[in-house]
């Protein structure tokens, strides 16, 4: 591999390389850990670390556990272009939507998370996040639109009567939340479902939604026109069975899952 010598380095994993299988198997292999940080979103799995004098990148990749096979969806980034992707990330200049606050959200967090970074790793990010800041506030580049709301815009559009309709959203995060809002001015009736039932009730309470335990999600797909889930379940919530009952009883289920890793279980996507 190449050698290079103590420079920032970022491992970039995006859904314009990679498809959602193979960012949900890496998922595993970029984590967190001392000295790195870790972003990950619906779209990206990144790893921002520091490399030694004399370090190699394919060895770096391959201590990482990344499998030989999805090696090449992940791009190494060194020095100046790690620096400026992080930048363009921070600012929404590399998301769904340009300019949508929840990038600067999450690389703020990725970053209160992590611990044992190097000094110059810190230093990049509380950078980035003053220039996403600073873009944002000079520019005009600040969109309310987020991947949640284009979540609902394709659910509306399934829907035949989308005043009438009760929708359920799985779970009450960031995305989750922003589904809840736009929801609950298009549609009927929005249940929200999450494993913190005081999340869940703070967001249902800010939208005139109603909050549900996570465990009350599989019943209420009975009552369910439409499903946005938002949320890491892995299969727990959307397995085949729950999913089989509800169609068998009410007929087709349009559904958006937005979460990464996937909520819907590998078996019942079909």
């Amino acid at each position: 591999g190449d050698v290079i010598a103590g420079q920032i380095v970022a491992l970039l994993v995006h859904q314009r390389r990679a498809p959602v299988d193979t960012r949900e198997r890496l998922l595993s292999a970029l984590t967190p850990a001392p000295g790195r940080i870790v972003l990950a979103t619906c779209h990206r799995v990144e790893l921002y670390t520091t490399l030694p004098d004399g370090a190699d990148l394919g060895m770096l990749v391959g201590e990482l556990g990344v499998a030989p096979g999805d090696r090449d969806a992940v791009q190494v980034a060194v020095g100046q272009p790690a620096v400026a992707h992080l930048f363009r990330v921070a600012a929404g200049l590399d998301s769904a939507v340009a300019g949508e606050p929840q990038s600067l959200r999450q690389v703020r967090a990725a970053y209160l998370a992590s611990t044992g970074v190097d000094p110059a790793l810190a230093r990049l990010f509380e950078r980035a996040l003053h220039v996403g800041r600073r873009v944002r506030r000079e520019s005009g580049l600040n969109s309310e639109r987020s991947v949640g709301s284009l979540a609902v815009d394709a659910l509306v559009a399934a829907l035949d009567t989308p005043e009438h309709a009760v929708v359920l959203v799985v779970g009450a995060g960031e995305m989750g939340k922003l589904a809840v809002r736009a929801l609950s001015r298009r549609v009927g009736t929005v249940l929200v479902a999450n494993r913190d039932a005081d999340r869940a009730r703070e967001v249902a309470a800010a939208n005139g939604a109603t909050a549900l335990a996570l465990a009350d999600g599989p019943p209420a797909l009975l009552d369910a026109d439409a499903v946005i889930s938002a949320a890491d379940t892995r299969g727990a919530i959307l397995g085949r069975a729950v999913l089989e009952a509800r169609i068998a009883a009410r007929g087709p289920l349009p559904l958006v899952d937005i979460a990464v890793p996937r909520s819907v279980d590998e078996d019942a996507r079909s």
